[in-house]
This record gives C-alpha cells, sequence and structure tokens, in this order.
C-alpha cells in the first residue's frame, strides 16, 4: 500500500509522485491532463479523482464499452492507449482513431505497455524501470528519464 499520497491505494497501483506533480503543474497552466492505465477503468477513475483529478479524464481497461465502440474489446495498452486518447481527449471517430496520430505535449510512463502513447509525445518522461521498447525510445528521443529507485 502506498502511504505517502493521503489515500489508501492497493499495491498494483503507480502513481508517481514526480508524474502527480507535473500533471499538476501542467493542468494548473490550462493543460488537459489525462490518465491512461491498462488497468480497469472505474477503478483508476476511482484513485485519480481521490487523488484530485477529473475523473472524466481517466481511460482504463473498459472491455465491453471498447468491444461496442471498437467492434473488439480494445485494450489500453500499446497501440490501444493511443487509439483511446485519439478518440476521447481528440474527439476523432471510433473508426478514424485506429490510424490518427495525436499530438501529445508531455507523456509520462514507466512500461512497454505505454509505448504508443509515448511513440506520439512531444516530450517524453520515462520512469525507467527497464522496459526495452520504451528504455529504447527514450534514448533515441533524448527523453527526460527517471530511475524508478529514485521515486
Amino acid at each position: 500500500h502506498a502511504r505517502d499520497f493521503g489515500v489508501h491505494i492497493e499495491a498494483f497501483a503507480r502513481p508517481r509522485a514526480a508524474m502527480l506533480s507535473l500533471a499538476r503543474w501542467a493542468e494548473a497552466r490550462g493543460v488537459a491532463t489525462w490518465i491512461v492505465s491498462a488497468s480497469e477503468e472505474t477503478l483508476v477513475r476511482t484513485l485519480a479523482t481521490a487523488l484530485g483529478f477529473d475523473g472524466a479524464r481517466v481511460i482504463g481497461a473498459a472491455p465491453a464499452s471498447s468491444l461496442r465502440l471498437f467492434g473488439e474489446p480494445l485494450m489500453t495498452v500499446d497501440e490501444g492507449k493511443r487509439i483511446h486518447l485519439a478518440h476521447r481527449a481528440f474527439g476523432v471517430s471510433a473508426a478514424a482513431a485506429r490510424h490518427h496520430v495525436p499530438r501529445i505535449a508531455i507523456g509520462c510512463g514507466d512500461s512497454d505497455t505505454d509505448l504508443g502513447m509515448l511513440a506520439c509525445s512531444e516530450l517524453i518522461v520515462l520512469f525507467d524501470r527497464g522496459q526495452p521498447r520504451v528504455t529504447k525510445l527514450a534514448q533515441e528521443r533524448d527523453a527526460i528519464r527517471l530511475s524508478h529507485e529514485a521515486l
């Protein structure tokens, strides 16, 4: 359980203090912050709301609604994160979202499941856990890389 956030957080969740600070900094300057997770959407929305974020800007795994929207249970991993962001955050139709590459100002991630989203980001902040694909992308794009041990 995480204890530094003022709310009870299960061990599977990985809110990062630095990521939360960056999101709050961006929101204070009018930049919409979206939380995109491979975890179940209702759980992530509940946690995000408890941490003070807008629950309407949370995207997580929701296979039933994804099936209705995209014709398949498109998970929020890798390219699925990009597709869901294109549709929900950028307003692209579900059909067009599969091919749309949104322009994301700052993308933060810590896993290879974030690759599709991070690849669309102007600035990448990687909480480096040694995941090979995102670590390679971070090296190629001169990303900000933070050691996960330091967080």
